[in-house]
């Protein structure tokens, strides 16, 4: 049986390609990206606290209005109020250490270690000092000096649990794992419900699939001490999504959405579980709650569009996918989606100029002018056709789809010599091409011509996709042409298991248990092909004739 490319089947979303959502995971040991800003910012309040260094006079002013320009997200400003803190009172650690903060939040890090050497220099004995200057020597990929600075803090305060976990993840940035994992083992021997600790532990055991049972357990302990650790439990999900254990998955990122509930990415995973699952109503909702909070969300368009378009709802599916813009990663697949929904819509017109539109975005995509030109052959355009796929030829020699594409528009176009040409050629090219090899093998078998070279091809096809039910009729119509009736019979009743109500299968099996007798049999075969052919959505010339000539075969065998 021709296996044509004109259906516009697609493929749904593939099952774990979209979890790339990015999370913020928080597996900072294995990230030397982050700049000691935000993480020296707890640390020097803590050291503010404790040791009680009050900015004074106008240095407090200075300060102050530096807290306030941050919190507008006015840095240049906020660093420049500090210098002015600095200046008024140059002899306040603190004021130091808090320029040096805002220095490496403006990627100033050299200027930003001269700072904190001047306020180590006025407080050597101050472990918080020592753990500022051991991120910024992380940040300089100094791991030598950081795990100096570090080693200092540890000294000093041994039970400054920061200072173990960055220390370990210096060994962590050189591959030394071992020491890593020791470090944090040996902090959790006196204080073994350390939850960073635990945490940062438990990363050290997701590099392999058979460690995961030492991290989930970490995890879970780090979660009985703190039941929101958002890190703890998103990387529980991600361990456990890797191991397709969706359930858990899905518990655990149903406890992070109600932690956290307007989180996008959050949302997003929970949408696409549910789709694993087969929830789709479920996976519409949590999709559009993700909309709510981002109407623009061009991924959320595209999952939405894929899921109204599978619930045969294709003007909803329409809305979605029409919403997706040009710069977006998903444009090339919505439009084609965009236009397959125009087609169920039988508004092939529509789809058509989705697809030349989107040939004005994305000239380098060959599936865009094979679909076009499919388009215009299902709406009987043939010449234009011929125009996008040559077009794309032009632009793509020997491209496989595009070349078979225009082969079998060929053939439609009663150029059956040249199809012949079109499919040869991607044989010489592509010896092991399944479709090609079907279509000619068919083409022949069917017009009972070169049926020796015919049965060699749809072999060859069958062997290449033995559980395609379209190549498993073709093969078996050769045998049935050759006379070779219960090697077809075999092959025509798996193509059926494969490839239910397929009209031409259906009517090949009636064919063959006419001619082997069986008359009530290839009535019934006649009938369900009729049925089978009747349903089909917008059927185009060819797929009319066959219903008639089928039916003209039944009524033949009516009384």
């Amino acid at each position: 049986m021709l296996k044509l490319p004109m259906k516009l089947k697609l493929s749904l979303i593939p099952t774990l390609i979209f979890f790339t959502v990015a999370l913020n995971s928080g597996c900072g040991l294995h990230d030397r990206s982050t700049t000691p800003a935000s993480s020296a910012k707890a640390s020097q309040d803590r050291m503010f606290r404790s040791n009680n260094i009050e900015p004074q006079g106008n240095s407090a002013l200075h300060y102050l209005d530096a807290r306030l320009e941050k919190l507008q997200s006015r840095d240049p400003q906020a660093l420049a109020a500090m210098r002015k803190a600095v200046t008024e009172d140059p002899n306040s650690p603190y004021l130091h250490a808090e320029l040096s903060r805002h220095l490496a939040e403006a990627d100033q890090f050299e200027q930003a270690t001269l700072e904190s050497d001047r306020a180590l220099a006025l407080a050597p004995g101050d472990p918080e000092l020592f753990l500022l200057r051991g991120k910024l020597m992380a940040v300089k990929k100094n791991s030598r000096e950081a795990i100096a600075a570090y080693d200092r803090c540890i000294e000093i305060k041994p039970d400054l649990e920061e200072c173990h976990t960055m220390k370990s993840r210096e060994y962590v940035m050189e591959k030394d794992y071992d020491t890593a994992r020791s470090i944090l083992k040996n902090y959790l021997v006196k204080n073994p419900i350390a939850v960073d600790t635990l945490f940062f532990l438990a990363t050290l055991y997701t590099e392999k699939e058979t460690e995961y049972p030492q991290a989930e357990k970490l995890l879970k302990r780090t979660l009985e001490e703190d039941s929101h650790h958002i890190k703890s439990l998103t990387t529980l999900a991600q361990i456990y999504l890797k191991q397709k254990k969706f359930d858990e998955a899905l518990t655990a990122l149903l406890t992070l959405e109600h932690i956290v509930p307007n989180d996008v990415a959050i949302k997003l995973r929970v949408g696409l579980l549910y789709y694993d699952k087969e929830n789709y109503p479920e996976a519409i909702r949590r999709f559009s709650q993700v909309l709510e909070l981002q109407p623009k969300n061009d991924r959320v368009h595209y999952y939405l569009g894929i899921l109204e378009a599978q619930n045969d709802n294709h003007a909803k599916a329409v809305e979605y996918f029409s919403q997706v813009p040009p710069k977006s990663e998903y444009y090339r697949d919505a439009r084609i989606r965009l236009a397959f929904s125009y087609g169920e819509l039988n508004q092939l017109n529509q789809a058509i100029k989705v697809i030349r539109d989107a040939l004005n975005n994305k000239r380098d995509e060959p599936d865009l002018y094979e679909l076009l030109g499919t388009l215009y052959a299902k709406n009987h355009q043939y010449p234009q056709a011929l125009k996008a796929f040559n077009a794309g030829l032009e632009r793509f020699p020997n491209q496989e789809k595009l070349m078979f594409s225009k082969g079998v528009l060929l053939d439609k176009m009663d150029r059956f010599e040249d199809s012949v040409q079109i499919m040869k050629q991607i044989l010489a090219l592509y010896p092991d091409n399944p479709e090609a090899l079907n279509y000619l093998g068919y083409s022949y078998a069917d017009r009972n011509i070169h049926l020796d070279t015919a049965l060699t091809m749809l072999q060859k096809a069958y062997q290449l996709r033995p559980k395609d039910g379209y190549i498993a009729d073709s093969l078996a119509w050769a045998y049935f042409k050759l006379n070779h009736f219960e090697k077809a019979r075999e092959l025509l009743e798996a193509a059926n298991r494969l490839s239910p109500n397929e009209p031409t299968i259906l009517e090949h099996l009636g064919d063959l248990y006419l001619k082997l007798g069986q008359r009530e049999k290839a009535k019934g075969f006649y009938q369900d092909a009729v049925a089978a052919a009747i349903k089909v959505k917008a059927p185009d010339s060819r797929e009319q004739k066959d219903l008639a000539r089928i039916q003209d075969k039944l009524a033949g065998l009516n009384p």
